[in-house]
């Protein structure tokens, strides 16, 4: 299973609009082709360390658990 950490509002904004796009989607899709765009993902031994490193201070936050299909 990975692992996705996002700002709640981020995530509200895309259950409101349909689509999930990060800041740094928006900003690879001005630079690159939409194929060569990504989103973090972390396994579940990262997330605590992922967490601390890139949202210390921010207690809204939420974490997707990301299966993949069989």
């Amino acid at each position: 299973m990975l692992f996705h950490i996002t700002q709640q509002a981020a995530w509200q904004t895309a259950q409101a609009a349909g689509l999930y796009q990060t800041a740094a989607l928006k900003m690879a899709a001005e630079k690159v082709q939409a194929t060569e765009r990504f989103i973090h993902l972390a396994q579940a031994d990262q997330v605590i360390g992922v967490a601390e490193r890139f949202y210390q201070g921010n207690r809204i936050w939420c974490c997707w658990a990301l299966s993949p299909l069989a």
